[in-house]
């Protein structure tokens, strides 16, 4: 007769999946069967993936599926579906304003910054965005005097392409500011030391791109930069999301967040009013700001 174990678990892993009810393992020889009562997954939105939507599908005697994220299903490629597939449709959403207004999240005022350049626009993007962000020396201008004049330590400040992050950190040091840059090549142990630093006031900014749009939790920070464009949403709220963690050593209940904003220069010939792409990306960033609840403060 084939040997047959009959287990009950609490909060164990099955397939990646954290479970917090019970789990029970029908073992017979080599081969494991996983019943779940009810599964909770954390950060649901990696659902998209195939890997972790395989792992959930793989609980097909499950009764009970819910998922918690922090992200929003924004992706692009359709693959948001994976999540509706697997967890079902969204129940409820809880916006940042809620959570603010609760004493949870410390409240993000968010500042433009106008840039204003003129030149001539190939609308190619990659030369275009060299142009009109990472090479331009009046938006680096920009970047500086917002940084200078209301910068407050420990800051972060994010961007898209590593040139630009390069240039941002010699422009620092060169302005006497202590800061240093990571990217994606940077190992775990290499990015949780530079957030460990920076914490213990090692160096003033941390300058960065994607590597820091998650698993950062400094909630001392309570200043921002957006110093990179583009218009994904899961991006910028998740950007924005490093810097409301309330710091309940300081008080701190707000974070300034400082959005360098493309805008074109109307004055000039329309094919030198500057880059099309970079400030509907602008108006883009500055709808979800509004749709979210949070306190945008527009220059007059």
């Amino acid at each position: 007769m084939e040997s047959v174990s009959f287990q009950e678990h609490s909060g164990s892993r099955v397939g990646g999946i954290n479970s917090e009810e019970f789990v029970y393992d029908l073992e017979v020889e080599d081969f494991h069967t996983y019943f779940a009562e009810g599964v909770g997954v954390s950060n649901c939105h990696g659902t998209a993936a195939k890997t972790q939507f395989d792992s959930v599908m793989t609980l097909d005697n499950t009764f009970y599926r819910f998922g918690l994220s922090g992200t929003p299903l924004k992706r692009g490629d359709g693959k948001n579906m994976h999540n509706v597939g697997a967890l079902g449709r969204i129940l409820d959403e809880v916006k940042t304003k809620d959570l603010v207004k609760e004493g949870y999240l410390a409240n993000p005022i968010i500042e433009l910054v106008p840039v204003v350049q003129g030149g001539d626009s190939t609308l190619d993007w990659q030369p275009d965005y060299r142009k009109f962000i990472t090479k331009s020396a009046y938006r680096m201008q920009k970047l500086l005097e917002v940084i200078l004049g209301n910068g407050e330590a420990p800051g972060l400040v994010f961007c898209t392409a590593p040139e630009h992050g390069e240039a941002i950190r010699k422009a620092l040091t060169t302005a006497g500011l202590r800061c240093r840059f990571i990217w994606g090549d940077a190992s775990d142990r290499e990015r949780e030391k530079a957030f460990a630093d920076l914490e213990a006031g090692e160096f003033e900014y941390l300058i960065g791109s994607s590597v820091m749009d998650v698993g950062i939790d400094i909630p001392s920070v309570r200043f921002m930069l957006f110093a990179g464009g583009r218009k994904a949403e899961i991006a910028v709220i998740q950007r924005l999301g490093r810097g409301v963690r309330m710091d309940k050593k300081t008080g701190k209940v707000e974070v300034r967040v400082f959005d360098l904003f493309d805008l074109m220069d109307p004055s000039l010939p329309p094919n030198l009013q500057g880059n099309k792409n970079n400030a509907k990306h602008s108006q883009v960033r500055l709808r979800i700001y509004r749709r979210e609840g949070w306190d945008v403060r527009v220059p007059a």
